[in-house]
């Protein structure tokens, strides 16, 4: 694996824990559910600021596999992932194992 697909994945990553640490607070407060609430684009950009807007419910179906990443569409995918599902509004795209 090259050195940008490494970043890319650490990208990832660090997108999909800061994520997890913001829903586990929703959670925990019995955030706001039904209501859309922003959550980072987790693409493998590390320039990339821009967030999605789910609702808490949606956001845990999406992670409940480790492998599942949602991204805006078009945004930077590495190789071998495949788009698991798609809309106007997101991707949900699982990394290659």
């Amino acid at each position: 694996m090259d050195s940008e697909a490494i970043r890319g994945r650490e990208n990832q990553r660090d997108f999909r824990s800061a994520n997890g640490r913001f829903f586990s607070v929703l959670s925990e407060a019995s955030g706001p559910d039904g209501q859309l609430i922003p959550f980072l684009c987790e693409c493998a950009d590390a320039l990339c600021h821009e967030s999605i807007e789910i609702t808490t419910t949606r956001y845990g179906d999406i992670h409940i596999g480790e492998l599942d990443y949602m991204i805006l569409p078009g945004h930077t995918r590495i190789a071998g992932e495949e788009i698991i599902e798609e809309n106007a509004y997101y991707e949900v795209v699982k990394k290659a194992a």
